[in-house]
Formats: structure tokens, sequence, C-alpha cells
């Protein structure tokens, strides 16, 4: 019984640094990708919504789909 927690907690920490080292080692190429191809957040310019526009606008360039590397 002892063992098998052992194990089970080795292997979820094992899995856990390699989850996070592949993240580190593919969102440099990923990002890079996105940026060559203009897959960025673009902000829709409209009059009856100047509150939205200018909140948003610093979001304006941010990659998109990024999160599918989580």
């Amino acid at each position: 019984m002892r063992e098998t927690i052992i194990f089970q907690l080795i292997r979820i920490i094992v899995l856990g640094g390699l989850s996070t080292l592949f993240s580190f080692l593919v969102s440099g190429p990923l990002l890079n990708f996105l940026k060559k191809h203009n897959i960025f957040k673009h902000i829709r310019q409209d009059p009856n919504a100047p509150i939205f526009m200018s909140i948003h606008k610093k979001k304006e360039g941010t990659p998109t789909t990024a999160g599918v590397l989580i």
C-alpha cells in the first residue's frame, strides 16, 4: 500500500515536470509562429462602444490561441 502511494507521488511529480518542460520548450516557437502569421488580437473599431475600445485597446497585438499551450 505504501509503495503504491509513493509510486503515484513520484509519477505525478515526474509528469508535472515533463509537462512544464514541454511548455517552456514549445512556447517560444509557438509565439514566433503566431507573430509570423499575424495571428493577433484585433480590436474592432466601433464608435458605438467607446468605453469598450478604450479598455481593450491595450490587448491589441496579443497573440491569440496561445492558450493551446496550456
